[in-house]
C-alpha cells in the first residue's frame, strides 16, 4: 500500500451504492471495506442502497455504524421513468457531497458510472464482482457508463475478461483485486452445530452456502444428492445435504424436487444463518453447483474452515480452488459427476484431510482480508488522483445531462 493513501483517504467523504438490503457477497465486502475505511483510515463513510427495503445488510451497517439510506430505483420502465429516477439518484448522492463514489453490482455501477461527475464527487470506482447478463440497459448504456468510470475492479480475472468483452470496458483501466475472508470464528462448535441438528460424528455433511437464484442451479446438486444418498447408505452411512441461504425466488421449487426424489429427510434448508462459520464446521464438504459465479466467497470460506470442496467446472470456481482443486470438479449441470466428485471425497477421509488442509493455506497465503483492504485502498487512492470531476453545471444543465444520460438506456 502506498504511504500516501491513508493521508488521502482520511476526512474523505465515500458513498457506497448498493442494489440490495440483504445481505450476499457483494454486499458483505462492501461493508467489510467500508468498516475499515471509517475505522482504520478516519474515511467518512455512508450506504445509498437502491431500495428501500430493509434487511441484514442494514442490520450490518448499523452494527458497524454505518449510516445507511434508501432509494426505491426500478429501471425497468419507460425512458421517462428512467429520467426521473436517474435525477432522484444524482439529487440523493449530491446530498451527501462524496469525494467517492464506490459501487457495487450491475445497476448501481451502470448509475454511477453514467452520473458521477454530476454529483459533485472526484471520483468513481466500479466493482464487479459477478458476470450475470444485465440486459436492463441498452449496449450502448452499459459501454457508455463503463468508459466513463475513472477506474473498473474485478473480482477475478475472468470478470476483468467479462468486463471488457460486455461491457468494452478498457482492460488498462480494470484492477483486479480478489475477494478476503476473515479468520473463522464459529459462534457454536461442531459438536454443539451437529447436535442442533441432530447429526451423529459419523453422518457425512456437505452444505451449500448460496442464495437460492436460478443461477446456483441446486437442482442439479439435489438429483447428485439422490445419487450420494444411496451409496453412502449402502456403506451403512447416513448423509445430510445443508442449502443455506436466502430463499427467494427459487427455494419451493428445490423443496419440491427434494420431496419428489424422497430426500425430505436428507437434504435440509436452514435458512439465511448468522453463524455461517459454525455451519461450515459443522459439514464435511463444501459444495457449489452454479453455472456463473464471479469469485464465490462462500467456497472461500469452507476453504477457510478447512473443507475439502466440489462443485461445477465454471472459471470463477476454478480460480477459487486453483489447479490442485480443479479434479473434484464437474461440467455444469452434469448430475452424475457431481455425484461422483462428492462421493470420492466421501468415501476417503484422509483424502478430505489433506485437501482440506491445502484449502486453508492457500486462503491463509491468498486471500487474507488485510491483503484485500490494502489493494483496495490502492485503487482508491489512484482514483482519487486521477478522476477528473466535472465542472459545476447549473440545475438546468445538469438536467439536460440526465436526460441524455437516460435517453441512452
Amino acid at each position: 500500500m502506498s504511504a500516501r493513501t491513508p493521508d488521502l483517504l482520511r476526512g474523505k467523504r465515500v458513498t457506497v451504492v448498493l442494489n440490495w438490503a440483504f445481505l450476499g457477497g457483494a454486499e458483505r465486502r462492501a461493508l467489510e471495506i467500508a468498516r475499515r475505511l471509517k475505522d482504520e483510515r478516519g474515511a467518512e463513510v455512508d450506504v445509498l442502497a437502491l431500495t428501500e427495503r430493509d434487511g441484514r445488510a442494514v442490520e450490518l451497517a448499523r452494527t458497524l455504524g454505518i449510516p445507511w439510506g434508501g432509494l426505491e430505483i426500478a429501471w425497468d420502465g419507460r425512458t421517462a421513468a428512467k429520467v426521473r429516477e436517474l435525477a432522484a439518484f444524482v439529487d440523493a448522492v449530491r446530498e451527501r457531497r462524496p469525494h467517492v463514489l464506490m459501487s457495487y453490482c450491475s445497476l448501481p455501477n451502470v448509475l454511477c458510472g453514467l452520473t458521477w461527475r454530476l454529483t459533485g464527487a472526484a471520483t468513481c470506482v466500479w466493482y464487479q464482482a459477478d458476470v450475470s447478463p444485465f440486459k436492463r440497459a441498452r449496449p450502448s448504456t452499459k459501454r457508455f457508463a463503463a468508459r466513463r468510470a475513472p477506474v473498473l475492479v474485478a473480482n477475478a480475472e475472468h470478470t476483468a475478461d467479462h468486463l471488457v468483452r460486455e461491457w468494452s470496458a478498457d482492460r488498462e483501466r480494470i484492477r483486479v483485486v480478489r475477494a478476503g475472508v476473515e479468520p473463522p470464528r464459529p459462534a457454536a462448535s461442531r459438536e454443539e452445530w451437529r447436535a442442533r441438528l441432530g447429526l451423529d460424528e459419523d453422518d457425512f455433511v456437505a452444505c451449500m452456502v448460496a442464495h437460492f437464484r436460478i443461477s446456483k442451479d441446486h437442482a442439479t446438486l439435489v438429483r447428485a444428492w439422490r445419487t450420494v444418498a444411496d451409496e453412502l447408505a449402502s456403506d451403512g452411512r447416513r448423509s445430510v445435504l445443508l442449502l443455506v441461504g436466502d430463499g427467494y425466488p427459487m427455494l419451493d421449487s428445490v423443496k419440491a424436487l427434494a420431496f419428489d426424489l424422497h430426500l425430505d429427510g436428507s437434504v435440509r434448508f436452514p435458512g439465511e444463518v448468522a453463524d455461517v462459520y459454525g455451519l461450515v464446521g459443522a459439514s464435511d464438504l463444501g459444495v457449489m453447483s452454479s453455472y456463473r459465479e464471479g469469485y464465490p466467497v462462500a467456497l472461500l470460506e469452507c476453504m477457510a474452515s478447512g473443507l475439502p470442496v466440489c462443485g461445477s467446472d465454471i472459471a470463477g470456481i476454478r480460480e477459487v480452488v486453483g489447479a490442485e482443486g480443479s479434479e473434484f470438479l464437474a461440467p455444469t449441470a452434469d448430475a452424475d459427476a457431481l455425484a461422483a466428485a462428492i462421493l470420492r471425497l466421501a468415501r476417503d477421509r484422509a483424502l478430505r484431510a489433506r485437501v482440506g488442509a491445502a484449502n486453508r493455506e492457500r486462503v491463509l497465503v491468498e486471500h487474507s482480508p488485510e491483503r484485500l483492504h490494502e489493494r483496495y485502498e490502492d485503487v482508491l487512492g489512484f482514483a482519487l488522483g486521477s478522476g477528473r470531476p466535472e465542472r459545476a453545471r447549473s440545475p438546468i444543465g445538469r438536467r439536460q445531462a440526465r436526460g441524455r444520460a437516460c435517453r441512452r438506456g
